[in-house]
């Protein structure tokens, strides 16, 4: 146990009270303390990860390429359930539980044949099978087929990234997969609850958590697609300059 380990925690469980108090108490300002907390926690989990030496001689463009499975995975979770939630009604969620599940079947196959017809290497392949995953989702009529795209590619990349990195390490490479993982849905989190709190304000909370089984619960979408135009933009950025960052220096 570490007394840093023990702070983050403590940071964020406290940062779920104040947003739980907010809820229940219908004072805003719980809410915004509460994410303010929690920004805190993840700016200080990710300079801890920066500063730490347990990477062993992994190479930064490996240590990115670890974290773009982190920022989908969030995507494809978390902002999901709130967008699915909003726009299409909780009941629909389990629509995105057959995605990832035909997701898995389909992936290598996918893959093989794609290379088939591509003149690109596999990490390319599934860079911009994120990008374009990630790229429709923002129609919403083809939102669900954008998460299968995204869920493929990067579970595909992220499994080829930890082949790579096996030999490169000292440490078990499941834990550094986790480590930069758990950065990306940081990342991916605090961009959510940052901006639904800023373009819709500490009551959007309210709307989610009360949300109805069938129907959308917010009167105005735009907050919402906002936060995802955002999100989508900042995770399109960091792949298409780690597939940069991987066909440049070597040694990166």
């Amino acid at each position: 146990m570490q007394w840093q380990n023990v702070w983050l925690t403590l940071g964020l469980l406290l940062a779920i009270l104040l947003i739980r108090e907010g809820w229940n108490s219908g004072k805003d300002i719980f809410s915004i303390f509460g994410i303010i907390v929690s920004a805190v926690v993840v700016i200080s989990y990710l300079i801890k990860l920066a500063l730490s030496q347990k990477h062993g001689k992994l190479s930064r463009k490996m240590q990115y390429r670890l974290t773009i499975a982190g920022l989908c995975q969030d995507f494809t979770t978390i902002f999901s359930a709130v967008y699915i939630s909003i726009l299409f009604g909780a009941k629909n969620y389990y629509w995105l539980f057959v995605i990832i599940l035909i997701a898995s079947f389909i992936k290598r196959p996918l893959l093989k044949t794609l290379r088939e017809y591509l003149p690109f290497d596999d990490f390319t392949i599934q860079s911009w099978g994120i990008v374009l995953g990630l790229v429709i989702t923002l129609f919403r009529p083809t939102y669900f087929a954008g998460i299968f795209l995204i869920r493929i590619f990067y579970s595909l990349q992220n499994t080829d990234t930890l082949d790579l990195i096996r030999d490169h390490v000292d440490t078990n490479i499941y834990m550094i997969n986790y480590r930069f993982r758990t950065a990306g849905g940081f990342l991916t989190q605090l961009i959510l609850w940052g901006g639904l709190l800023l373009f819709n304000g500490p009551h959007i909370f309210e709307q989610i958590f009360n949300y109805h089984i069938n129907k959308s619960v917010m009167n105005s979408s735009q907050p919402l697609f906002l936060t995802h135009l955002i999100l989508v933009l900042f995770i399109i950025s960091f792949t298409i300059y780690t597939l940069k960052l991987n066909k440049g220096n070597k040694n990166e």
